[in-house]
């Protein structure tokens, strides 16, 4: 695991200061922030890592920037994912590999002591999300098929 530091911790040290551009930026409430500027990128960043080679480096540069998680309401697999949390709700057990076995339309069956508005309302939610995510993948294969006939016949 890699060690971070706060640059207003790492600016203290005068060795920093020599080694590394440090800019000063003043804030609009007042007083300052320090940005170091990673060797290797050219970004400026408030938190720095040690690397392997102990020289001060941002997230980026060693590997540490997590995949953005924001997600297009089209992505089909955002449809999935609620349609497994409505499972989950359900049947804490729940296992989509076996889901035609002992369900209704891949939806765990009512557990004995459930109450019948929570499993239809959560069953309701399943339904919808498992209609969005259906007709995504049909237009996504019809509009596949769709640019395969232009490519076909040249109309691209």
């Amino acid at each position: 695991m890699y060690e971070s530091f706060k640059t207003k911790d790492i600016i203290k040290h005068k060795q920093v200061m020599k080694e590394y551009v440090v800019e000063k930026v003043p804030c609009n409430l007042g007083g300052y922030k320090y940005y170091i500027k990673c060797y290797k990128c050219d970004n400026k960043c408030l938190k720095m890592y040690i690397s392997e080679d102990k020289k001060l480096v941002c997230s980026t540069c060693i590997g540490l920037r997590k995949e953005q998680l924001n997600r297009n309401k089209n992505d089909e697999s955002r449809y999935y994912d609620l349609m497994l949390k409505e499972c989950y709700k359900v049947d804490k057990l729940y296992d989509p590999s076996n889901a035609l076995k002992f369900t209704f339309l891949g939806f765990p069956l009512k557990p004995p002591r459930m109450n019948q508005e929570k499993y239809f309302k959560a069953l309701e939610k399943y339904l919808h999300y498992r209609k969005k995510y259906y007709t995504y993948i049909i237009e996504k294969s019809t509009m596949r098929a769709y640019i395969k006939k232009k490519r076909r016949y040249n109309y691209v």
